[in-house]
């Protein structure tokens, strides 16, 4: 019986792992799943169930339970490591002992790193034109985070577009504005327009 690959995706500024268990399994009780990942770092990584996780290579982590008549399970990966491309692929064990075959691959995926969040620092501000400088101040470090942000998101963009990566999608950064949000959204779009129109040229 064909066996689904495993779907990598974002939700809500987490990364999920979706399998869709076949029937034979599905109907058996003490069903289990392994999920193995591998990256362009090199090297098969185990996702653990416990820890919601993807161990070192050569660890050996603790497999998923599958609830019986569920067709699809869903997983959030905690430890993606940004920049990497992943794909994955799933076993399955229903009542006997032995695992069956590892499923195809999923699609490549790749996690957008954010901009990581600068220390706070406390300053003694008085009034007058010391408390204007420190507002000056901030607003500059917020300002300078906005724009290596961006061109973080662009180079991400355009190495998506460059390697055909599908399911493109960034992260959104805590505390993100209307205009920030709308900005990102938009270059998702266009990364996958991008893709479209060059897939659209290779066919012709």
């Amino acid at each position: 019986m064909l066996t689904l690959a495993p779907v990598l995706d974002h939700k809500d500024s987490k990364v999920m792992i979706s399998i869709s268990p076949p029937t034979n399994v599905l109907s058996a009780s003490g069903a289990k799943a392994a999920i193995h990942f591998y990256s362009s770092s090199g090297g098969k990584q185990f996702y653990d169930a416990k820890s919601r996780s993807i161990l070192d290579c050569g660890k050996t982590a603790e497999v998923i339970s599958l609830r019986r008549g569920t067709t699809k399970h869903n997983f959030e990966v905690e430890n993606l490591a940004g920049g990497v491309v992943y794909t994955a692929s799933v076993a399955y064990r229903g009542n006997d002992f032995d695992w069956g075959a590892e499923s195809p691959a999923s699609a490549p995926f790749r996690v957008v790193p954010p901009v990581a969040p600068q220390a706070p620092r406390l300053e003694p501000v008085s009034t007058g034109g010391d408390a204007w400088d420190a507002a000056f101040e901030y607003m500059m470090r917020e300002s300078h985070d906005r724009v290596v942000r961006q061109r973080q998101q662009a180079a991400a963009a355009h190495a998506a577009i460059r390697d055909g990566t599908p399911n493109f999608s960034i992260p959104a950064p805590p505390n993100e504005s209307p205009l920030s949000r709308m900005m990102r959204e938009s270059l998702e779009r266009n990364v996958r327009k991008e893709q479209q129109a060059a897939a659209a040229a290779d066919v012709g």
